[in-house]
Order: C-alpha cells, then sequence, then structure tokens
C-alpha cells in the first residue's frame, strides 16, 4: 500500500510504531516478513513540517514513511497547546499572617512547573525597596523561595509580591502579579548575660525573656586556655546587636551576638600582642565600640564593620566602663587595677581627667538630673560621688563595713545597690543619701544589675571558697515596689555582665 499516511487533524500530531526498532507500524509484510528484511520503517518527512508556523486549522497532516506499512499498526493522536497562565496556589506565610518569625522564610507554590530562571518573588516593607536576600527555586515541589539576607523588624507589615514575569516551561507568563502580606511579631525584651566561666565545651552568653522568665544559652567561643571569657555585654543601639567582651581573649576580643535570632554573627580581633580585653561599652549614636586593653588603652572599633578607628592611650585598664553619649564622655573605672575614674572625650578620644576614689571602683551610674556621677568602690564600702561640670569628688557616701557595693542603678530619686558582700539589693534615698530599705537576692555573690518594668534583674556571679571560685549560676528577678525577691533564673556559670534589648 502508499507509503503516504494522510491525518485530518487541527492539531499536534504523534505516531506511534510497534515495530522492532521503531516504537509503531510493520512493514505490510505483517508478522510473516521475508527473510532478510530487517530494517526498521522509518519518517522521511512529514506536512507541515515541524515547527511550521502559520499553519491553517483545516491543513490534512500527511507523513511520509521509508516504506509500504501496514495500516493496522499506525496510531496517530494530537495533544493541546500549554496556553494557561500558572497561578501561585499557596504561600508561607499565608496572606495577612500575623505573629510571624522575624526570621521567617518566605515561600510560593505554583500551580505548575516554572522556568527555572523566572520565579520572580520580593518582599519589602511599606514602599521601601525590596528587601536583599537569596531567591532559588525547587522543581520538586514547584517552590520559589526567599531567604531575607537579615532578621525583618517585629512588629512591622511586609508584603511579598510574585510579579506576573514568572512563566511557566511554556513560557506562560502569570496573568498578573500575586500580592500578599503578613505582620511579623511583636519583639520582645531581652536580657543578654555574660557567663565568665563555663563547665562546658563552650563559653555562653544566656538570654532572658523577661515576659517568663525564660532562658536559653548561647554558646560563644571553645572553653580552652586563650579564648577568654564572656563578661561585658552592650546591646547596639539599632538593637539587631549584642556585642560580648571576652576577658583576656588571645583570640577574639569581641563577639557579637544577633538579636533577631540569638545567633552568633562574625567576632571582632583585635590583632596585636598582650591588647587583652578587659572591658568594653558601645556608643549608641555611632556604634562604636569601646574595647579596655591590658596595654593601658582603649581601643575604638567600629562595630558594623569590625575595623579600627583609633587608640586611646595612657588610660589604666578599664574593668568597668560606663558611656554618657549625651555629652560625649566615657568613665574608666580601673576596677582592680588601681582607684581612679578616667574621663574620656569622645570627640577627640583625648583623657580629659582622672579621678581618685575609693577602692576597687567597679560600678558607676549617671543621675542625669543632677548631672553627678556615682561610682561604688567595693574594697572601701563607700560610693563616691563626681560632680560633673568640676570633675571634682563632691561626696563620699559611707555604707556598712561588708556591704561591699558594686552594681548601681538609678530609678527617679532612688538608687539601687547590689551589695556582693551581702548577697542584697539596698535602696538608697538620693537626697538624703540614706538607704530606705534592703531585699536578699536569693544567691552567692551579685554583681550587676539592670531595671526594667519595676524588676531589678540581678547577675549573681558566686563566691571564692577556701581559694577556689563556686559560681552561681542565677538571675535574680527583685520586686521594686515591695522589695521581694520574686524569682531567680537559671543562667550560665558564673554570670556577670548584662544588658537589656528594648525593641
Amino acid at each position: 500500500m502508499k507509503r503516504i499516511v494522510y491525518f485530518v487533524f487541527l492539531l499536534t500530531l504523534w505516531i506511534f510504531c510497534s515495530a522492532p526498532s521503531c516504537g509503531g507500524g510493520k512493514g505490510v509484510r505483517g508478522d510473516n516478513p521475508p527473510a532478510g528484511d530487517t530494517t526498521a520503517p522509518t519518517v522521511l518527512s512529514t506536512y507541515p513540517a515541524n515547527n511550521a508556523i502559520g499553519v491553517a486549522t483545516n491543513t490534512i497532516i500527511t507523513v511520509n514513511f521509508s516504506e509500504d506499512m501496514d495500516p493496522a499498526t499506525i496510531t496517530a493522536s494530537t495533544s493541546t497547546p500549554d496556553t494557561d497562565p500558572p497561578t501561585v496556589i499557596s504561600t508561607n506565610p499565608i496572606s495577612n499572617a500575623t505573629d510571624v518569625a522575624t526570621d521567617i522564610v518566605i515561600t510560593a507554590t505554583f500551580s505548575e512547573k516554572m522556568d527555572v530562571n523566572t520565579p520572580y518573588l520580593i518582599v519589602q516593607k511599606d514602599v521601601e525597596p525590596p528587601l536583599g536576600g537569596t531567591l532559588s527555586y525547587s522543581d520538586l515541589t514547584n517552590t520559589v523561595t526567599f531567604v531575607p539576607s537579615q532578621a525583618l523588624i517585629g512588629n512591622t507589615t511586609y508584603t511579598a509580591t510574585v510579579l506576573s514575569q514568572s512563566k511557566d516551561l511554556a513560557g506562560n507568563n502569570m496573568a498578573s502579579d500575586y500580592i500578599w502580606s503578613f505582620t511579623t511579631k511583636a519583639p520582645v525584651p531581652k536580657l543578654y548575660v555574660g557567663n565568665e566561666r563555663s563547665s562546658g565545651p563552650y563559653t555562653t552568653v544566656s538570654r532572658i525573656d523577661p515576659s517568663d522568665n525564660s532562658s536559653i544559652n548561647i554558646d560563644i567561643d571553645e572553653n580552652i586556655g586563650g579564648y577568654g571569657s564572656p563578661v561585658n555585654v552592650a546591646v547596639n543601639a539599632n538593637k539587631d546587636k549584642a556585642y560580648v567582651v571576652m576577658f583576656d581573649s588571645m583570640v577574639h576580643a569581641v563577639h557579637v551576638i544577633k538579636t533577631g535570632t540569638d545567633t552568633k554573627g562574625s567576632p571582632i580581633d583585635i590583632s596585636e600582642a598582650g591588647a587583652f580585653p578587659q572591658g568594653g561599652v558601645v556608643d549608641p549614636n555611632t556604634d562604636y565600640l569601646y574595647v579596655s586593653t591590658k596595654l593601658n588603652d582603649i581601643r575604638v572599633i567600629n562595630g558594623t564593620t569590625g575595623a579600627p578607628i583609633a587608640t586611646i592611650s595612657n588610660v589604666t585598664a578599664c574593668g568597668y566602663m560606663l558611656l554618657n553619649s549625651g555629652v560625649n564622655e566615657l568613665y574608666c573605672l580601673a576596677g582592680n587595677n588601681a582607684d581612679t575614674v578616667g574621663i574620656i572625650n569622645t570627640i577627640d578620644n583625648t583623657v580629659k581627667a582622672t579621678i581618685t576614689v575609693g577602692s576597687g571602683p567597679n560600678g558607676a551610674v549617671v543621675d542625669y538630673a543632677t548631672n553627678l556621677l556615682y561610682i561604688s568602690n567595693g574594697y572601701s564600702h563607700t560610693i563616691s560621688v563626681i560632680d560633673l561640670t568640676t570633675y571634682a569628688v563632691a561626696d563620699t557616701i559611707a555604707l556598712t563595713s561588708g556591704d561591699y557595693p558594686w552594681g548601681l542603678a538609678i530609678d527617679g530619686g532612688t538608687m539601687y545597690i547590689v551589695a556582693w558582700g551581702q548577697d542584697k539589693l539596698m535602696r538608697m534615698n538620693l537626697v538624703t543619701k540614706t538607704i530606705t530599705g534592703s531585699a536578699l537576692t536569693g544567691g552567692d555573690g551579685p554583681l550587676y544589675l539592670v531595671l526594667y518594668n519595676g524588676k531589678a534583674y540581678i547577675t549573681n556571679w558566686g563566691a571564692w571558697y577556701s581559694g577556689e571560685v563556686v559560681c552561681d549560676n542565677k538571675v535574680s528577678v527583685i520586686n521594686l515596689s515591695t522589695l521581694t525577691l520574686e524569682t531567680t533564673i537559671p543562667v550560665g556559670d558564673c554570670p556577670l555582665g548584662l544588658d537589656i534589648y528594648i525593641p
């Protein structure tokens, strides 16, 4: 019979064979071909030609084979071209979701497989430019994924858009942009506590949630010689980082905690022999770090880039530092190194004054209402009052022998004093300079505190017994209106410095 086969179809034609070596038809000799015919039939040509365009819808489609064919073995079928636009069938988070985590990974799943180069997903806040991040597509799940380069802002509405330029494998664009919104969870305050010692493989910083007094430990560095101890913690002005100063570290001077995710960022190093960190503080206006070292200087470091800015020389190594950013002053307390307080100008990084105080200055607070600086002198059981106008000691407040005053905080006309020697928090009237009440911390060797929401959070470091340090491992919560201990929160070993992140 004829080798040309005619089909009348309005759509795409598929030819199927079933003979050996041909996926479909047989020659006319059927099941009893003459001996020696082992050549499979082939398609020589078609009409219309492959990929022809402008073909009439009533065209008779023909296929020309290489030999006569058995018509019983030839079948034909057609398929409809894909002209349907792809759609988004699900998202994460869902539209109008609330309380979304700030470290969310945003995804959109399509109704069909997409061109891997075209699933466009952007996320933005209000009318600001799209967020930076990483975009990827999974052909297995038809899902495009966007991972923001940094944590989202809490209590904020974001808009996510899958752009209409996104195409399926047939080249069909989406009919329109797919847009949805979600709102992130309101951030909660967090306390970050540096734990000076560790019984585990890593040194740690503890993170406390004051809303429920829960805590977690964040691994910082290996707990081996030379890596130092996390002692001072300072939250920056953007409130996205907590800087952790590593006391006596020969490796990393400062570690960085990302407050949005409570994960460790890139450390900041001081590459100089003997420049072991002693204490640190951050300027909320510039994000500059001030880190004191054993070389009797203070290193000024850009907290964002880690680059050195300046070195302030001729200062006794600071055991404790306090920044008064409103007047561009830094107060350097020599602690166990000397009985002095250095006043430093942070504009030109020079020492304005050095003031002699009591023995063991290890805590400080500014009363902004009176422009007075209070210094706790742990070993002389006194508090020095410095006039910040004259840079002179205006008064010395004597406490009971054995109090060992350490951390200080002011709320209105009241100052709170941590008495390390008595394991208590004392309340002082700043007008009369008298103690008006106290509360036991429920811990051993309390040192520093922060005030938040009518409560004092106090680190309990521990004490020396028979020449050995016995660490405490809790933070006390004291109600300031009743001066009563509400609870203690478990943290790492020998908690020391702390700071609070308030969104």
